[in-house]
Parts: structure tokens; C-alpha cells; sequence
């Protein structure tokens, strides 16, 4: 009966006490939780203020709030710009320390947080510079900058009837997001073709084409949202 009792008390032993694979998989657990529980921590918002050079800097914060209940959701400043939020649609108010004229007091700026990503808002004062591309019309193509600072970007194109640059150019001046048009007709086409272009453009010699840029009054500001992998 001893005996039985002694194998019956090593069987709950044994069975009571964890394997060395058993530890190492939770060690292994714990440790994968707490390296995701890190990377959800890191900032996935940061703002960044730029003043242009005839403007003094100044001490900022920003108010964060939910976009769809309208909750206070954080705060962000010239001393803290990054923080963590949830996946969704925020927008931010801004309050300077002394007024920037160039940028309304209280005026909302949208943008939202995904997965996996981090969203840089960057707001510079001071209006942008001119396109490239010679104002008014010429005898020309237009081919957008890469390096546009507004992310330019032949956007849309188009067949129209022969002899219709003018009605490329209306196009233009009805699309807000179009700063330079090109309208182009070659011979061997039955058809002409309209490029509609957001941002800078530069000017490119051809004797088949027409275009311009349309005068816009430029934001005293200029607003760049960029989404990044977390990790970076």
C-alpha cells in the first residue's frame, strides 16, 4: 500500500511541475508579447512646424480629437511633437504661443492613423515657390517635378476632338487640384489629348503641344502628410 502511495505522489509530482520545453515556450510567449506590446507603444503621429525664414518660430501644442465622436484623443507641442494613437480619424487644432498670421488661429487639420504606420504631419509657413513652368501659354509640353515638395503628379489625362486646347485649359481651371495643363495634337492623331498636372511642372520644347499654368492664389502655408512603416 506504501508503495502505491509513494508512485501515486511522484505521478502528481511530475505532472504538477513544468517541462524545460513547456518554460522555454512560455518564456517565449511572454517575450513575443512584450516585443509587440513595445512596437504598439512606439509613436505612430508626430507634427512638425516649419517656419520659413521672414517668420519667427514660436512655441506651439496641438489638441487632438477623434474625427467621429469628437473626443479628446492627445496633445502634441514644440517639446513633445510625436505620440500614440489608435487606428482611425483624427483631426488637430493648433495654438501658438504668439499669432502666426499665416495660419488662422484654430484652424482643423485632418489625417488619419493605420496599421503598421506611422503618419508625419508637417506644416510649413510661408507660400510655395513657383512653378518652373513659364506662366501663361507657350509652345510647349509640361513634364511634373519628382521633387515637388506637393507631391506633383500628371494625374489625369484625356482624349478630346481636334482643336479643342481650349477647352483643356477650362478643364484645368475647373480642377482645384490642377496647377499646369498640357494639351497636345499630333498629326498622325484624328484625336487630341489633354494632361492635367498637380504641382510644379517643367517646360520641355514641342511644337505639337500647348501649355500653362493657371494662376491660383497659393496657401500662405503648405501641408505634407507622409505615411511610413512603423519600424523605420
Amino acid at each position: 500500500m506504501k508503495r502505491f502511495q509513494v508512485f501515486f505522489f511522484l505521478c502528481v509530482l511530475m505532472l504538477s511541475v513544468p517541462t524545460v520545453a513547456e518554460e522555454n515556450s512560455d518564456t517565449r510567449s511572454q517575450n513575443s508579447a512584450s516585443r509587440s506590446a513595445q512596437k504598439q507603444a512606439l509613436p505612430n503621429f508626430e507634427l512638425v512646424i516649419r517656419f520659413d525664414a521672414e517668420a519667427d518660430s514660436t512655441a506651439w501644442e496641438a489638441e487632438i480629437f477623434s474625427l467621429v465622436t469628437g473626443s479628446p484623443s492627445g496633445k502634441v507641442s514644440w517639446q513633445q511633437a510625436a505620440t500614440t494613437l489608435q487606428k482611425g480619424n483624427y483631426v488637430f487644432v493648433l495654438h501658438f504661443e504668439e499669432a502666426i498670421p499665416e495660419i488662422p488661429a484654430k484652424k482643423p487639420f485632418t489625417f488619419s492613423i493605420t496599421d503598421h504606420a506611422k503618419t508625419t504631419v508637417t506644416l510649413t509657413t510661408g507660400r510655395p515657390k513657383e512653378p518652373e513652368m513659364e506662366r501663361g501659354v507657350g509652345r510647349t509640353g509640361a513634364d511634373f517635378n519628382d521633387s515637388d515638395p506637393r507631391q506633383g503628379r500628371d494625374y489625369v489625362n484625356f482624349k478630346l476632338a481636334k482643336n479643342q486646347a481650349e477647352e483643356c485649359l477650362a478643364r484645368c481651371k475647373r480642377d482645384r487640384n490642377c496647377d499646369v495643363y498640357s494639351y497636345a495634337e499630333l498629326p498622325e492623331w484624328n484625336y487630341s489629348r489633354c494632361w492635367l498636372i498637380h504641382g510644379a511642372a517643367t517646360a520641355k520644347k514641342d511644337v505639337n503641344s500647348v501649355s500653362g499654368c493657371i494662376q491660383r492664389h497659393s496657401s500662405p502655408y503648405t501641408v505634407q502628410i507622409l505615411s511610413t512603416p512603423l519600424s523605420e
